[in-house]
């Protein structure tokens, strides 16, 4: 489970606390390229600072790999991998784990010379690094960006940002200065040779914390590159919808299609509402059109009724409501929710606007998140929307519901077949939305 609050950890700054504080057992992922030392010399240097790597992942493509069992593990006990978990480390020889992601033929990833490689790459990462940060009881994650393509680390430096946890860190081990050419030092006094490493704890924006429960449900369990990506599109569109695109459905059980459009007539996003919420949604989009026409305002904003509730106005029950949810019914070719048309009280209008602002409509699993920007139904004080530059506001003292944007939208309604055939559907008792119209 992708969780917001851990508990257990102590927030880990670079360079606070004693060493003996940061003595624990961790787990190490390395990035690796086609320099097999990025693997030593980073867990020299985390020994050397008090951390002992009790898993080590190593992420590499294949040219990597292969570089890495040539220069490290070719030779058995007498191999260099031996002699420096005995010399270096002053453990038994272990294996680390090793990733080579997949292309999506199958095959194992060469090397990253294009899109497709660096999106293969990416998708594992993300993944491997959600995993190793998925409980808050396991060890600290600590990720070397040291080794690898510059796209490798970036993606792993990007992955941390989302999935880390308090006490997960990210390094960078420099070597200084550099050895002489000739032959690879794998860590200091290998060879007889002297190697100074330099060990930076980066600090980077920590935004797991601050994920919103409405981000993770729509990653739907996934954190490959491509969906993180996928569903962050969503939340950083610029251009602001003009206008609501509305296809009624031409089959019963069918759902309605809602499209939110741009200036030129471009879907921004996509979704589906039942009949039950088209038809709230609607209702609410008439009556604040009557109410931006008959104020004047940029925006329509509706006065709270006078007993004070924050969720209904007396406006939406009135003026034939419970028809309108009628007609809606019967051009969405909806009669399972006809039943729920008649009584239309002050009770119903509240628990209609809250099905559409909650997880029964806008907030459902899968809707897009600029329709929860745009069409959230809320109430703000009047001299807050006047603050804000809405026009037409009369009363300061007083709650104005409205939706959430401050803009105005407007609404085109389309009947794929070609309009009302029954006596049912002749009738459109909505005072400024247009009747639906042919394609």
């Amino acid at each position: 489970m992708f969780y917001h609050n851990i508990t257990g950890y102590r927030a880990h700054l670079p360079g606070s606390g004693d060493e003996d504080d940061r003595a624990r057992l961790v787990t190490l992922l390395t990035v690796v390229g086609l320099h097999p030392e990025a693997l030593t010399e980073a867990l020299w240097k985390c020994k050397q600072v008090g951390d002992r790597a009790g898993r080590v992942h190593i992420l590499t493509t294949l040219t990597g790999h292969e570089r890495m069992k040539t220069a490290l593990f070719e030779g058995g006990e007498a191999s260099v991998w031996s002699r420096f978990c005995q010399e270096a480390l002053e453990v038994d020889p272990f294996k680390p784990d090793i990733h080579v992601p997949l292309r999506p033929n199958g095959s194992r990833l060469i090397d990253i010379h294009k899109r497709e490689d660096d999106l293969a790459y990416g998708d594992y990462c993300y993944t491997l690094v959600r995993r190793l940060t998925d409980k808050a009881d396991e060890a600290p994650l600590v990720a070397c960006i040291s080794g690898g393509r510059r796209t490798m680390s970036a993606h792993v430096l990007t992955a941390m940002s989302i999935c880390a946890r308090p006490n997960d860190r990210v390094i960078h081990v420099l070597s200084d200065p550099e050895p002489e050419r000739g032959e690879t030092i794998y860590w200091p006094g290998h060879r007889g040779r002297r190697l100074n490493l330099v060990h930076v704890d980066m600090p980077f924006p920590r935004i797991r914390p601050v994920l919103q429960e409405e981000f993770l449900e729509r990653l739907n369990g996934q954190y490959d590159l491509r969906t993180l990506t996928r569903v962050l599109c969503d939340y950083n569109i610029e251009a602001v919808p003009e206008s609501v695109r509305i296809v009624l459905p031409t089959d019963l059980g069918h759902r309605t299609t809602v499209g939110l459009l741009d200036a030129d007539q471009d879907t921004l996003a996509e979704t589906t509402f039942t009949g039950r919420i088209l038809a709230t949604f609607l209702l609410l989009a008439d009556r604040l059109e009557g109410a931006r026409r008959q104020t004047g305002a940029n925006i329509g904003a509706i006065k709270v009724d006078p007993e004070g509730s924050t969720e209904a106005s007396a406006s939406l029950i009135g003026r034939d409501a419970a028809e309108c949810r009628r007609a809606v019914f019967s051009w969405c070719r909806d009669p399972a929710e006809r039943a729920a048309v008649v009584p239309w009280t002050k009770e119903d209008a509240i628990k209609a606007v809250s099905r559409l602002n909650t997880k029964s409509g806008i907030k459902r699993k899968g809707v897009p998140h600029l329709f929860r920007k745009y069409l959230h139904f809320r109430s703000s004080p009047g001299h807050v929307l006047k603050k804000a530059g809405v026009e037409g506001i009369t009363d300061e003292n007083v709650r104005y519901r409205h939706w959430s944007s401050l803009h105005h939208l407007n609404v085109d309604i389309i009947c794929p077949d070609g309009g009302p055939r029954d006596a049912s559907r002749r009738q459109w008792p909505f005072q400024y939305i247009p009747c639906p119209r042919r394609p």
